[in-house]
């Protein structure tokens, strides 16, 4: 499906609000006259208070989050997570959908709650199908689509650029419970994933990535067990780099310009350095989280602290 675009449009008082408190960095957009077709019918489905478990899970009773129950039922939930967290999407909210059809058992997907194109807060459109952004047009997949060619969280109309970031989700039927477990993400095609964690590490094999035994080769992934994505980057025939690829403004995921020997945002163009991750150039107003990283003859070794 070809991505368009559209012109600013209004939101809803109480949406504004919304947007005020959960911007990172952003500003509210300014109020404008209505543009007929611009924007889309949806609306930030109501914030809920969760927990994160110490293994990174979310546990969602159907019974205390009524909102869920029907089909096309959603939430966003909020956390009370600090400023260093390593739960980088999770501290701005997760969206949770219930998707199914009423006819079919209860299928739930969990995602992102800001738009990475301006931050404004998602919602569900059952009709569609699609999760949408009420501001600026931006849709996204919810279901993987019948011939397979795309994935849950794809940005299907812009102007978002990037798709959305995708949490695992179980649901119980006996016990009636959701379950979106922050330590694993879905991503959407491409690129060779990440092992699971070890012993507190992860362990990338040349045989496997060989982008890292080349200096200026990188590879971006989640491990398996940990809620971060990380960047790796080899500098030099002695030095490898790992960073957080969560970029601090909304939660796009950074790239490694080799040109310029920076990282860099392709949502909204912030800069970071590649030994601190220091910012370069804004938007984003912090740091990316550092990783220790070492080159072993056969592999690079990421120590998650």
């Amino acid at each position: 499906m070809p991505k368009t675009s559209c012109m600013l449009c209004p939101m809803p008082l109480s949406r504004r609000r919304f947007i005020k408190g959960t911007l990172a960095g952003g500003a509210l957009l300014p109020l404008v006259s209505i543009t007929p077709g611009c924007g889309n019918q949806v609306v930030a489905p109501p914030v809920v208070d969760a927990l994160v478990g110490t293994d990174g899970k979310v546990q969602i009773p159907l019974a205390q989050y009524p909102a869920l129950v029907p089909v096309g039922g959603a939430v966003t939930l909020r956390f009370n997570l600090p400023a260093d967290t390593v739960y980088h999407v999770a501290r701005s909210g997760i969206l949770l959908v219930h998707r199914a059809a009423a006819e079919d058992p209860p299928a739930f997907v969990a995602t992102q709650s800001a738009c990475p194109h301006a931050g404004c807060p998602l919602g569900y459109n059952p009709t569609s199908t699609l999760i949408e952004c009420p501001c600026h047009s931006s849709r996204f997949r919810s279901v993987v689509p019948d011939d397979g060619l795309g994935c849950t969280g794809e940005v299907i109309h812009a102007p978002a650029n990037q798709d959305l970031v995708v949490f695992r989700v179980d649901y119980d039927p006996n016990t009636q419970v959701v379950v979106v477990n922050l330590n694993r993400t879905l991503p959407c095609g491409g690129g060779t994933p990440f092992p699971a964690v070890t012993n507190g590490t992860v362990v990338l094999p040349f045989t496997d990535f060989s982008e890292l035994q080349t200096p200026g080769g990188s590879s971006v992934g989640q491990p398996d067990g940990w809620p971060d994505t990380l960047i790796v980057i080899r500098v030099n025939a002695t030095t490898v780099r790992a960073l957080s690829a969560v970029c601090t403004h909304l939660n796009c995921n950074v790239a490694y310009d080799i040109g310029k020997a920076r990282i860099a945002c392709p949502c909204h163009g912030s800069i970071f350095t590649v030994d601190a991750g220091q910012v370069v150039n804004g938007p984003a107003k912090d740091p990316l989280r550092v990783y220790t990283a070492t080159i072993n003859s056969d592999d690079v070794t990421v120590t998650l602290a």
